[in-house]
């Protein structure tokens, strides 16, 4: 699809050459390069020839922004996200002839540069914004009805709701779950539309939660393991999106990560909600990870766990209560819900004698799940594993 200019636009605004101070790629001629224009730098991006008129998207840009282009950071569409963005006429000399201002706005978006696309050409998705790179966990919706500068309340107030929820359920410890959200609560970021781009930044913890924990360093611990769980949980979607592009999702996988279908059941893209695609990005203080659920990829979710309803599956979660007289052990899974079972007498002298089953350790079951209204049981196929968790809430 070419473009066609709709009135004359502005005359230029210099008959000065616009010289490129920086080529980032070339092909005969500047394609991608960065001009001083005025008082700013401004990036320049070629993306139509029509005799001799060369049309270039141009915006100004700042150095941070810059460098996350050329480092492959962020996109080209991202870069041009940074600034009111006009089109631009060069002669083959680079002189301007004509420019507009307003032009883009009214564009499809198959007239902008591709989504997650940078300069270089790694074959890995790449971000559309730096807020969505550098989030603690950011959720990045497509859609047919989210658009470039408006979407339906609806859908907006359904996304944002069903974001919050998984969030806490992503990212908040299993045995702090059922805390208030001011008591752990996330920073977010100014939300983009074109799609929609919800980025959590640094976690907030009330005052008052963590006197309650009995740690010194009860911030840091959190906010390590709020981390792990960003980084975990994106590393488990992927290993599903990858099992995906081969077919549907393999039993195995669909029952080993099953805590993570449910996580992400409800915001999850599908041919049915109107969503195409949502990218998820997970930064920690040694990874960062992004990984790309196409409706399609979606719909082989929402099949998967169709699959294992009837099958042993693998749940994870933090222990919560333990009664010694019947051998019981409920536990809080990352999945939102508390579940319970009972273990062989010896196996749970064994495990409580030497520590394994004290409050706020974490615990990984396999089973056949009942779900309950008010609390899950899980029939054990395999003993339970569990490992020291962070600090626990005293009263």
């Amino acid at each position: 699809m070419s473009w066609k200019p709709t009135n004359e636009g502005f005359a230029a605004w210099t008959d000065q050459v616009i010289v490129p101070s920086e080529v980032l790629y070339a092909f005969d001629q500047p394609i991608v390069f960065v001009a001083d224009v005025g008082l700013s730098s401004t990036l320049f991006v070629k993306f139509q020839e029509n005799n001799d008129s060369n049309y270039y998207y141009a915006c100004p840009i700042g150095e941070e922004h810059l460098s996350a282009l050329k480092s492959n950071e962020l996109s080209l569409r991202g870069a041009l996200g940074y600034g009111p963005t006009s089109i631009v006429d060069l002669s083959d000399d680079f002189h301007v002839r004509r420019f507009w201002h307003d032009e883009i706005s009214l564009w499809d978006d198959v007239m902008l540069p591709a989504r997650r696309v940078g300069l270089a050409s790694t074959g890995a998705p790449i971000w559309d914004s730096l807020e969505e790179a550098r989030a603690l966990l950011a959720l990045t919706f497509q859609g047919t009805s989210l658009g470039r500068g408006q979407m339906p309340l609806g859908m907006l107030t359904a996304l944002i709701n069903k974001t919050h929820e998984a969030a806490r359920r992503i990212l908040v410890p299993p045995h702090l779950a059922g805390l208030k959200s001011a008591s752990i609560d996330f920073q977010v970021a100014q939300p983009k539309f074109s799609s929609l781009v919800v980025a959590l930044r640094h976690p907030v913890f009330k005052h008052k939660l963590l006197k309650r924990l009995n740690s010194d360093h009860a911030s840091e611990e959190l906010t390590t393991e709020i981390e792990d769980n960003s980084k975990e949980f994106v590393d488990n979607i992927s290993e599903l999106a990858a099992s995906a592009e081969k077919g549907e999702i393999s039993l195995a996988i669909a029952q080993e990560r099953f805590a993570s279908l449910e996580q992400i059941k409800s915001i999850v893209p599908t041919e049915r909600n109107k969503l195409t695609e949502l990218a998820i990005t997970a930064n920690s203080e040694h990874q960062r990870s992004l990984v790309v659920v196409t409706h399609e990829t979606g719909d082989k979710i929402v099949r998967a766990r169709k699959l294992i309803e009837a099958k042993p599956i693998t749940d994870v979660g933090r222990i919560i209560q333990v009664n010694d007289k019947r051998s019981t052990v409920v536990y809080q899974s990352v999945r939102g819900k508390e579940v319970t079972f009972t273990m062989d007498e010896a196996l749970f002298q064994s495990m409580e004698k030497e520590n394994q089953l004290k409050l706020g350790n974490r615990i990984k079951t396999v089973g056949f799940l009942q779900r309950r209204a008010r609390r899950d049981s899980i029939n054990l196929t395999e003993n339970p594993q569990t490992s020291a968790g962070a600090a626990v809430p005293t009263n």
